[in-house]
Order: structure tokens, then sequence, then C-alpha cells
């Protein structure tokens, strides 16, 4: 019996353990474009989706697409307090913009799996924006497949559990009559 029991905590463990495999799942948790001193910039906070922790040390960029022919290329966004909060300036102007926030891991860095989220906004002069608040595009499939995985394994424990439970009840009760045949007699 201990040895089934053993098996069962083993198979739930790794059902329910963090399915990134000791990498962290990038999210952005917040998104803000903003005036700055020479024009507009963005600042992004990058948090791991297992354990909500802030993830410095990581490449982040943004690039963005505007009204007419305007675009520009990825900027660097830099996290200075090495505390997952990453900023840089944008050469964004008023009118409707929709901008792209990359981060990935960097080479010898912490292992990650990317985020890419999109949002649309309309800037307008002196005013800040709550890009996550704002938002109007989805996320890229690799950001919702977290949440679907753990909501998969979630369902998994829960099954597990249960079919051990019933194991377990069953086992019991044959074990208290003191016989091994059925419960109903025939």
């Amino acid at each position: 019996m201990t040895r089934m029991v053993t098996r069962f905590l083993l198979a739930a463990t790794a059902i329910i353990a963090p399915h990134a495999g000791a990498r962290a799942q990038l999210y952005v948790a917040a998104a803000q474009l903003h005036p700055a001193a020479q024009g507009w910039a963005v600042a992004v906070d990058l948090r791991d989706l297992d354990s909500g922790q802030p993830e410095p040390g990581f490449a982040v960029q943004v690039k963005g697409t505007g009204p007419g022919s305007d675009s520009f290329e990825p900027q660097s966004l830099s996290d200075t307090r090495n505390d997952g909060h990453y900023e840089g300036a944008v050469p964004v102007t008023k009118g409707h913009w929709q901008l792209t926030v990359e981060a990935a891991e960097v080479p010898g860095g912490n292992p990650a799996l990317p985020v890419t989220r999109t949002w649309d906004a309309t800037v307008r002069p002196g005013e800040a924006l709550n890009l996550a608040g704002s938002r109007l595009t989805p996320p890229a499939p690799a950001s919702r497949g977290g949440t679907e995985k753990a909501a998969l394994a979630v369902a998994g424990a829960t099954a597990l559990a249960g079919i051990g439970g019933l194991w377990l009840g069953r086992h019991r009760r044959t074990v208290s009559r003191g016989s091994s045949r059925p419960l109903s007699s025939g």
C-alpha cells in the first residue's frame, strides 16, 4: 500500500510541477507609455508567470507602427534598477500606434520562455497611457499557453486525486472487513 501511495504522490507532483521546466515563463505585468524629457518612453514590468517574481536580466525591446507610414525598429529597454522594470525612449508621435514588446533570454543568462505582447494605443500630447489597460490585440499564443497548461495540470491533479481516493477507499473497506471478496454477495 505504501508503494502505491508513493507512486500516486510522485505522479501528482509531476503533473502540478512548474510546466516551464526550470525556466522562467515571462509575462508583461504592466506596460506604460509616458511623456519623457526627450519625447516619449515605454516602461515595462517583466515577471515570471509561475512565481510572480520580477525578472531582471532579460532582453526586452519595443517596436511600433504608427499613423501613415510612421514606424520604428526595435528599441532596447534597460533595467537600470535590476528589478524587472525595463524602460527606454521611443520615437512615437501623436496618433494611433501599435506597440509590440518582446522579451527573451540572453545568451549566458537565465533561461526563459519568451513573451510577445502587442497593444493598440492612441497617443495624445502630454498624456500617459497604461498600455495593459488599453490592450486591444490579444496576446500571442505563447503568452496564453502557460495559463492553459496550468489549468490542464490542475484538472489532471484533481482527477488523479479522485482516482487515488477511490482506490484507497475501496482498499480500506476490503481490509476492514477482513476479506478480499467483493462487497456484494451473489
